[in-house]
């Protein structure tokens, strides 16, 4: 198994709140690494198997709080969108800070949040449909 095809089944079982199967996945894939790690003084391999770690610390910390985002989809539960509107928040921050070469305008990162979200809400079609009238070409939605 590729360390892809690990990463691949470790987010898999994190999304499905299998958290000691990911453990176990987590530390077959460490022990791959360091067996790499062995054959090869490389500095890129080192600091790729840093993020393993940090994710088998904190995995078992946060194991409480892991849901199975696809059962409580099943039931109808509602799922927060806390990590992803602070990961938004982190990316509109460190874009628009000064030491970036290019920031976004406040009003062009108001667009792009507006597109993420209907795209996230999936009414990016719908929405754009209602607005193509006035748009300057035609909505093509993608294959």
């Amino acid at each position: 198994m590729t360390i892809a095809d690990a990463v691949s089944r470790v987010r898999w079982r994190l999304w499905h709140g299998q958290t000691e199967r990911a453990l176990g996945l987590i530390g077959d894939t460490l022990t791959d690494l360091d067996v790499l790690l062995e054959a090869a003084d490389d500095r890129q391999a080192r600091k790729v198997a840093k993020l393993p770690r940090s994710l088998e610390t904190y995995v078992p910390g946060q194991a409480n709080l892991i849901i199975d985002y696809v059962a409580a989809r099943g039931r109808g539960d509602p799922i927060s969108t806390a990590t992803i509107e602070s990961t938004v928040q982190r990316l509109l921050h460190r874009r628009m800070g000064a030491n970036q070469q290019m920031c976004w305008s406040p009003r062009g990162a108001h667009r792009m949040l507006k597109v993420r979200i209907a795209v996230m809400n999936g009414t990016f079609a719908a929405d754009h449909a209602a607005a193509e009238p006035y748009a300057g070409r035609p909505f093509r939605p993608a294959a």
